[in-house]
């Protein structure tokens, strides 16, 4: 069987939705009810252009936990905007025990 990739937050920014609700560093995100967070490296720093609550299930210290996150609008660069959550995952990880 592959080994599956896990999402863990190494990165949060300041006074962005995804500190504000609550994600921590070391956080593994294991699904999102709304979309698959995990099929692009940065997933998290940018929503893209959805605007509405994200759901994500979330492990943290052997717990399941869900939080609920409303992307900000946020200036990317000069020409650019776009709805963000403000966390990161770097480098991606594979567990290979599951």
């Amino acid at each position: 069987m592959a080994a599956a990739a896990t999402f863990v937050v190494t990165a949060l920014e300041k006074d962005m939705p995804g500190e504000q609700a609550g994600l921590k560093i070391g956080d593994e995100i294991l699904a999102s009810m709304d979309s698959d967070p995990r099929n692009r490296r940065h997933a998290g720093v940018s929503a893209g252009e959805k605007r509405a609550p994200v759901r994500l299930e979330l492990l943290r210290q052997n717990q399941k936990v869900t939080l609920t996150i409303t992307p900000k609008l946020a200036q990317i660069d000069p020409q650019t905007k776009s709805y963000r959550i403000g966390f990161g995952s770097e480098p991606m990880q594979v567990d290979e025990t599951r």
